[in-house]
């Protein structure tokens, strides 16, 4: 009966020799099929000695006691077998969208007994013969059939005042952790304290949708929501305004005892801001903070286009050390 064939999966317990056996036979009695019931297992083998392999399934039995439910577990098909031993065959494909248990065109008798050439008892009745039809324990069959993910109301954005606590300029980053969300570079003078307005993810939900198959046969759609909690949306990344080398005239001829001053953004370190409502209007000193990340490794430096950055040589050590080599020039010539 190829129209719920499946091949045998290994470690298929064997039918035992009290197995009970049936004809499975076509509209007009031709038998096409033999079907042997132990406890709780059917096996059908076809003319051609295919084997298919079903477990008993309570939860697929009718709702009026008359066919025992057997679940074929590579094939995702239930096949309903008459208790009394004789009848139709009823199948349910379990991976169409909304499973129904359709008549097969076949149906089965006891397989007739050939040393005695009397039928063999059908299933459920007594001498001491065992039952197949013992119940296990009933349960209900879900398959995932959809997920959605849904967001939760969005929180609103806040202001956060990123402080320079050192003694030189800073190069401050907010990388965004998210496609939505732009990158912002910052630049703070020592002791500078800047506003940034930044935005705040607050999780959602994740809803999975299942088809469900009820001990009785009946289906219906169950959602099960799990929560996804909110995530970071910035990442700080801190640059400090340092010193990298002096071209000093020691000619004489120029009118700048220093050329030139190039500088360099030192990596200082990272740190990722908090999610959801754990980020919340506040003053954050970067510099400390980046330092306590301690990864001061994982921050490329920077090198600025233009080496005589202005603003930077600006910074009070630079001043002071480009009038001690401008006295030194100045003082030059007297002392020869």
């Amino acid at each position: 009966m190829r129209m719920f064939h499946a091949i045998g999966f290994v470690g298929v317990m064997c039918v035992v020799a009290s197995a009970q056996e049936f004809e499975i036979v076509d509209p007009v009695g031709q038998v096409t099929a033999v079907a042997e019931i132990s406890r709780n297992r059917l096996v059908v083998i076809d003319g051609n000695g295919e084997r298919s392999d079903y477990i008993r399934e309570i939860r697929y039995d009718s709702t009026d006691g008359q066919f025992a439910g057997f679940f074929n577990v590579l094939a995702n098909r239930v096949l309903r077998f008459p208790k009394s031993g004789f009848g139709s065959l009823f199948s349910a494909d379990l991976n169409e969208a909304v499973p129904q248990f359709r008549q097969t065109i076949r149906s089965v008798r006891p397989r007739q007994n050939v040393a005695s050439n009397r039928p063999a008892l059908p299933p459920g009745y007594g001498n001491g013969f065992f039952s197949p039809w013992a119940p296990p324990i009933a349960r209900s069959q879900s398959v995932l059939i959809d997920t959605e993910i849904v967001s939760n109301e969005p929180l609103p954005p806040v202001t956060l005042n990123l402080l320079n606590s050192g003694s030189r300029d800073l190069q401050v980053e907010l990388v965004g952790l998210s496609q939505s969300i732009s990158n912002q570079k910052i630049r703070l003078a020592p002791g500078e304290n800047r506003p940034v307005t930044v935005q705040r993810d607050n999780g959602g939900q994740r809803i999975d949708y299942y088809r469900v198959i009820s001990p009785t046969g009946e289906t219906f759609t169950k959602q099960i929501a799990t929560p996804i909690p909110a995530v970071p949306l910035y990442e700080v990344v801190v640059h400090e305004w340092a010193m990298q080398s002096i071209a000093i005239d020691r000619t004489g001829k120029s009118p700048n005892a220093i050329e030139d001053i190039s500088f360099q953004g030192k990596g200082i370190g990272r740190f990722p801001l908090p999610a959801g409502n754990n980020l919340t209007s506040t003053t954050i000193d970067v510099k400390r903070v980046a330092q306590a990340a301690g990864n001061p490794g994982a921050v490329a430096p920077l090198v600025p286009s233009n080496s005589s950055n202005d603003r930077a040589s600006d910074e009070p050590l630079d001043r002071a050390l480009r009038d001690v080599l401008e006295q030194q020039r100045r003082a030059a010539p007297s002392a020869r």
